[in-house]
């Protein structure tokens, strides 16, 4: 699930003190984004920092100072009453690039400065969506779940945070989703649940089998069944062509191991037909 950056080249010539804001925002230049809200720059002016498919994309300064982690920029525009809700052609505000660059610190600051931590992008996405993608940050998941994040919040195809948490085998993050109250057997616009978006192109990577099982072993353990079809009618373990660790996985628990008795068992002995991940 990519993510449309600002063009980084803002090096062209710029005349008004809105445009050079945001350039110096994007610089880190605080003397210069100082003068520019001196010079009478709107705090909040979204200027055209790329173009996409003919289309102009614009952001504000605190998007910029945000995305490129130029932190002394950021509190000067909050400080001086920079919209920390403010969105970019994207429709996201900067708390999503904040969570999608796991920045922990500036998430914190501006959660600090009200940022709404459910605020929903053009595709759906809320913040929590943003760090369940790329996950490795359990300090800002803890943040947003303080914040009061809706775990069942859904995109604009249904899926929730944990459908992405699954996707990308971060373990941990749908520990913490399930323990918040995430529904694992929600459905999204394709008839599809959390145990369906186990991540074939996972199970090659080194590490990313043992990822995937453990998403796996948490969601059967809340009680998801192996045996719900996707949308072409296929189990978890016809979904992963029947690769023999997932066979394996789902005949332990149909066995009633549980999911302690099931992880030990998997970094006790491997699964059958572990290759060289």
């Amino acid at each position: 699930m990519s993510e449309q950056q600002p063009d980084q080249d803002m090096s062209k010539a710029v005349q008004s003190p809105d445009e050079r804001l945001v350039a110096a925002a994007h610089a880190g230049d605080l003397p210069a984004v100082q003068q520019a809200v001196t010079d009478g720059a709107n705090i909040d002016a979204k200027v055209v920092t790329d173009r996409f498919r003919g289309e102009e994309f614009q952001s504000t300064a605190l998007h910029l100072a945000v995305l490129y982690a130029h932190e002394a920029a950021a509190v000067y525009l909050l400080e001086k009453g920079a919209d920390a809700n403010a969105v970019d052609s994207a429709g996201r505000a900067p708390l999503h690039l904040a969570t999608i660059a796991r920045q922990t610190n500036f998430v914190r600051m501006l959660l600090n400065a009200g940022a709404d931590v459910n605020l929903k992008d053009a595709k759906g996405y809320s913040p929590l969506h943003s760090i369940s993608s790329v996950g490795n940050s359990t300090e800002i998941i803890d943040l947003l779940l303080e914040r009061g994040a809706d775990v069942n919040a859904a995109d604009n195809g249904g899926v929730t945070p944990i459908f992405d948490a699954v996707y990308n085998a971060q373990p941990v993050l749908v520990k913490k989703l399930l323990e918040h109250g995430a529904m694992f057997n929600a459905f999204d616009n394709n008839g599809e649940q959390p145990i369906h978006f186990a991540n074939r192109d996972k199970l090659k990577e080194r590490g990313g089998m043992e990822r995937t099982v453990e998403c796996l072993a948490l969601l059967l353990e809340a009680g998801a069944s192996a045996d719900a079809p996707d949308r072409h009618g296929k189990t978890l373990v016809e979904q992963c062509e029947n690769d023999p660790r997932i066979a394996e996985l789902v005949a332990v628990f149909k066995a009633k191991a549980g999911v302690d008795a099931t992880l030990a068992k998997f970094r006790r002995e491997g699964p059958q037909g572990d290759s060289d991940d």
